[in-house]
């Protein structure tokens, strides 16, 4: 039976040692899956990858520290025993339901809003976990779970979060989310940024309408086009039609 001994790396990793060849083989394939539709994928297509993706780091033995309930499970299915040289407590937060009930009163305080029970448990489970995944569709809430949980960290810690969106619009969208929570001093906290520098978001834009008048808008604001689409007037791109209809309804002020 092989006595294996975990070092904690950072906040992301912890390392395996004393491991031979073979048990770093059985490790390897328990914490290894198909990533989800491979067979659409083009290089699994193209037979030069199988899908398959694997959370050990055979270099540096390493696995991603979230998974160490994992490996707990691992080795007593396969009967290794492990000394881990980091106080396992680190991943806990021991906070009851009713401390998150109060939590909750003083963040959605006279919001409308409130944690339905499935955005409970994921808020629930990532907070006390300190860290995880949380995959949820679309509208389902996902900016009041993260709401939350900013809020939570930022009132037991001092220091600074980044929350990552995949496009601009998001970005004010997340932000209007928050003042919708009721986030009252929300400007003291936080700082939208953008990965084009040339776009500010109190800019004004001056758009050319096909009857010869001018649209003016901040770059913030979202504007519609005939392909009946959405986009905030910063992204808008040569070419790009503007509804005229639907500018007319929304924002007959700001035409001149």
């Amino acid at each position: 039976m092989e006595n294996l001994e975990l070092n904690k790396i950072d906040e992301v990793y912890f390392q395996v040692k004393n491991l031979t060849r073979s048990s770093a083989l059985e490790i390897k394939e328990y914490f290894s899956c198909y990533i989800e539709n491979r067979w659409f994928n083009p290089r699994v297509k193209a037979k030069i990858w199988d899908g398959k993706i694997s959370f050990f780091d055979w270099n540096n033995q390493t696995i991603p520290i979230g998974l160490f309930p994992q490996f707990v499970k691992f080795c007593n299915k396969f009967g290794y025993q492990y000394k881990a040289n980091f106080n396992r407590s680190e991943f806990i937060n021991e906070i009851s339901d009713e401390e998150f009930e109060t939590f909750y009163e003083a963040i959605f305080t006279d919001s409308s809003y409130s944690p339905r029970d499935y955005q409970d448990y994921c808020i629930k489970k990532a907070l006390r976990m300190k860290r995880g995944v949380i995959e949820s569709p679309t509208g389902s809430g996902k900016s009041l779970v993260i709401y939350s949980i900013i809020r939570f960290i930022l009132g037991i810690a001092h220091g600074k979060i980044l929350l990552i969106v995949p496009n601009v619009s998001l970005v004010n969208q997340m932000k209007s989310d928050f003042k919708d929570y009721n986030w009252k001093n929300i400007d003291n906290f936080l700082v939208p940024l953008y990965h084009n520098s040339n776009f500010r978001e109190n800019e004004e834009y001056h758009l050319s309408l096909e009857n010869g008048k001018k649209l003016v808008l901040l770059g913030n604001q979202f504007i519609k086009t005939i392909n009946n689409s959405k986009k905030l007037v910063s992204q808008l791109q040569e070419g790009d039609e503007i509804d005229y209809v639907w500018v007319q309804s929304n924002y007959r002020k700001q035409i001149f």
